[in-house]
């Protein structure tokens, strides 16, 4: 029997959280589950629910708290064989970096920047309502969501106007929800903000919700940004906010080369 020990982001906690402990669990491995520290609460739950199914003690355990404190000396801990983690760059090269020196196992899953690919003689209103839903599932905040949209150049102005189109008219708090915590609502903020500088332009959205929401809600608006230069922070880097990217390609060749023009 090995220990695994998983440590999940805040966005989909559960769901991260059981895919990660449920196949450890059901190959006779004991697992230890460190959830963020803002959305401890299902894991705690499940804990408690795998109790009560009867789980034995010690077979799942959910610790909770702030990594440096918690989850450095977790990864570093002797009966941890193996480690899975979800977040960060930053915090995956430091979990990275243990687990080169123990020798040990570590499955990185660190975020993305996936993208819906458009030609001209698409369904220009299927791929419309996918786009839609990149920014409107979770409110932005998924590793896989397609933020990045590269359309033909001779379609983009449409198919722009038909995502706007369904956007415009989603209420916060019932077709999409806030943001988790202050400074992720700040950062995202921020983005815009630095996008608007270096010129990109909003086509919908661009800003926090003012009207028709909670009075303490982190709630933004659901966002296309258009005159978008593949070398923008909002180009390459994961926002993780209702944000939809858009760039223009002539070719099959230009629509590759900017695919793959991220880390």
């Amino acid at each position: 029997m090995a220990v695994l020990e998983d440590a999940t982001p805040w966005n989909a906690p559960l769901n991260q959280a059981c895919r990660g402990i449920a196949p450890a669990l059901a190959a006779g491995n004991a697992g230890v589950l460190k959830p963020s520290e803002f959305t401890s609460a299902t894991s705690l739950a499940l804990g408690r629910i795998t109790a009560e199914a009867g789980l034995p003690d010690g077979v799942l355990n959910v610790v909770t708290g702030v990594g440096p404190a918690v989850g450095t000396p977790l990864v570093s801990h002797p009966l941890v064989r193996r480690i899975s983690f979800t977040g960060s760059v930053v915090t995956g090269r430091a979990v990275g970096r243990i687990a080169a020196e123990r020798v040990i196992p570590i499955a990185l899953e660190l975020g993305g920047k996936s993208l819906l690919l458009v030609f001209a003689d698409a369904d220009l209103d299927a791929a419309a309502r996918a786009a839609a839903m990149a920014v409107l599932i979770n409110s932005g905040p998924i590793c896989s969501a397609t933020t990045r949209l590269l359309v033909e150049r001779g379609v983009q102005d449409e198919l722009v106007r038909r995502i706007g189109a369904i956007l415009s008219d989603k209420r916060p708090g019932e077709h999409f929800g806030p943001i988790v915590t202050p400074p992720q609502f700040d950062k995202v903020l921020g983005m815009l903000a630095t996008a608007r500088q270096e010129g990109a332009r909003a086509a919908v959205g661009g800003h926090k919700c003012e009207d028709g929401v909670p009075e303490r809600g982190r709630y933004i608006q659901p966002t296309v940004l258009t005159d978008v230069k593949p070398d923008m922070q909002v180009a390459r880097e994961e926002i993780f906010g209702p944000v939809l990217v858009s760039l223009p390609f002539d070719t099959e060749d230009e629509a590759a080369a900017l695919a793959n023009a991220t880390q």
